[in-house]
């Protein structure tokens, strides 16, 4: 009786080994056919447990609905009240406002409140802040109706088609705070005048005396008796001036900028023609 009894312990089945045969023997008998036994529980145990729990665990638990821990539900934790870092892969945040360019458009309590405009002339170049006052209408910074804004190096200009006399030229562009009628100093401005001229316009030239010619701020340019330009001065006289003969009547002690002959030319400062004003930086 005792070996027997041996014999029988030996061969007993060792604890769990109908549940390793259970998940080891669908897959085998699946190739013969047949169901072996223990393998619809192995299944409905395994198959159902597994899938339904790791569903519902993983799909329920990222949808919000009640997670499980140990076999007990619990309620999802609210990431806001757990002080859970911000996800990482968003992105930096954005500014409120982005302009076209990219540029940061400041709010409106970022700049003072000055709702008046200013005059373009009365700025160097066009401005880059977004919280400087716009520009005001033309026609109530300009010298004279029909007059043009331009800009050339560190200088802004009215180009007006308005006639005027000299004097009331000069008194145009003196009403405007540093402005006068141009001096013109090199090439380059001279052929930009030119360029942007459609007719006779006033220059800031004038006669001193017999024979020395000025600019408004008093700079000599020019010598008459000797037709030679005073220190190196630009200048760009029409062929045959100045020749004191003018366009009309009273002294040839003014110029112009003659369009026409593309250079300058002496002549009365009572006659009528545009004029030109020119603001330095």
């Amino acid at each position: 009786m005792l070996l027997l009894a041996a014999c029988s312990f030996e061969s007993a089945p060792a604890v769990g080994s109908d549940r390793l045969a259970a998940s080891d023997t669908p897959a085998a008998s699946a190739d013969a056919g047949a169901v072996a036994p223990g393998s619809v529980a192995g299944g409905e145990t395994n198959g159902e447990t597994s899938g339904e729990t790791s569903g519902k665990t993983s799909g329920e638990t990222g949808g919000g609905a009640m997670a499980t821990d140990g076999g007990e539900p619990k309620p999802p934790e609210d990431s806001a009240d757990a002080g859970s870092p911000a996800r990482d892969d968003a992105g930096p945040a954005l500014p409120a406002d982005v302009g076209d360019s990219g540029a940061l458009i400041p709010p409106a309590s970022a700049c003072e409140p000055d709702p008046s405009c200013q005059c373009a002339h009365g700025r160097a170049e066009t401005p880059s802040d977004a919280c400087a006052p716009p520009d005001c209408a033309l026609d109530t910074c300009a010298p004279d109706d029909g007059c043009r804004l331009e800009r050339f190096g560190a200088s802004v200009y009215y180009f007006c088609a308005e006639l005027r006399t000299q004097a009331e030229a000069r008194e145009r562009c003196e009403q405007i705070e540093g402005m006068h009628l141009v001096e013109v100093g090199s090439e380059g401005e001279d052929a930009f005048l030119l360029q942007t001229l459609d007719d006779k316009a006033w220059i800031g030239a004038e006669l001193d005396g017999d024979s020395i010619w000025r600019w408004q701020d008093g700079t000599a340019f020019y010598d008459g008796d000797s037709n030679e330009p005073v220190a190196g001065a630009y200048v760009n006289w029409a062929e045959g001036d100045p020749n004191g003969l003018g366009l009309g009547d009273g002294d040839v002690d003014c110029a112009i900028y003659w369009h026409e002959n593309a250079g300058w030319a002496d002549t009365n400062c009572d006659a009528d023609n545009g004029y030109i004003c020119e603001r330095e930086f």
